[in-house]
């Protein structure tokens, strides 16, 4: 493809032939249908109307934000949708954009990988208490505070820095990562299955694992930033036990 023409292409009509084309391929996100739903709704928000090249982490961030808590930029108003259909506008990106790196070669990088999944107030706490969530008195942290932490854990503590990397890309809290089993991670669909969770009990002063918070089993999505990590960590872990 030419390289002024690679350079002109809008990301609103490229994102809905690239989910087309993965879907004609054979690629599994449920019904075609509400797949193809997703890309009509992100072509109604302003970041359609940007060229492939320069659409970053922060724009897709914003979009998915504004999809899981609603809000209004410009004339797109969004008034919050459910966990499962944020997966599928998440879904649908992730595959346009690695259509646009492989095997199309539009764009070098993709920028879905540091886009973070969040939803309601009790998702987005990594470290605080489950009471502090509640009131939603906690924030997530920045890319850049989450850059720092994990610099300061590989000088002081480098076993930490897998679990907090996991809690930062999926949302996951502290407790429930450390209730994770790789079976629990699916690394080829890229989701968690988030069963249970550990928690300190101060009457025992012992860890317990018990269910989540919501008693529930839940699905939660990572992108290939994640997937890269724990590739990496699954692979050291073998070779350590040989």
């Amino acid at each position: 493809m030419p390289a002024t023409l690679a350079d002109s292409l809008g990301f609103g009509g490229f994102s809905g032939f690239g989910c087309f084309c993965a879907i004609g391929n054979g690629v599994a996100f449920g019904s075609g249908g509400t797949y193809l739903q997703a890309i009509n709704r992100m072509k109604q928000h302003p970041v359609s109307k940007s060229r492939l090249k320069t659409v970053t982490s922060g724009h897709l961030q914003q979009f998915m934000d504004i999809m899981s808590f609603g809000g209004t930029i410009e004339d797109f108003v969004s008034t919050g949708y459910s966990k499962d259909c944020v997966r599928s506008f998440s879904a649908a990106l992730q595959q346009s954009f690695r259509f646009a790196v492989f095997p199309k070669q539009y764009i070098t990088f993709n920028p879905m990988q540091y886009v973070v999944m969040r939803h309601k107030k009790d998702d987005m706490d990594l470290f605080a208490e489950e009471a502090d969530t509640d009131n939603g008195n906690v924030k997530p942290l920045s890319f850049e505070q989450y850059q720092k932490l994990i610099a300061q854990l590989g000088k002081r503590s480098k076993d930490a820095i897998l679990p907090v990397q996991i809690a930062y890309f999926t949302g996951l809290r502290l407790g429930e990562v450390a209730g994770l089993t790789w079976q629990d991670i699916n690394l080829e669909e890229q989701y968690l299955t988030v069963r249970r969770s550990v928690r300190y009990n101060g009457a025992t002063h012992k860890h317990e694992i018990g269910s989540t918070k919501r008693k529930k089993v839940r699905f939660v999505d990572f992108g290939d930033a994640l997937a890269d990590i724990l590739k990496k960590a699954r692979k050291q872990q073998f070779k350590n036990r040989m």
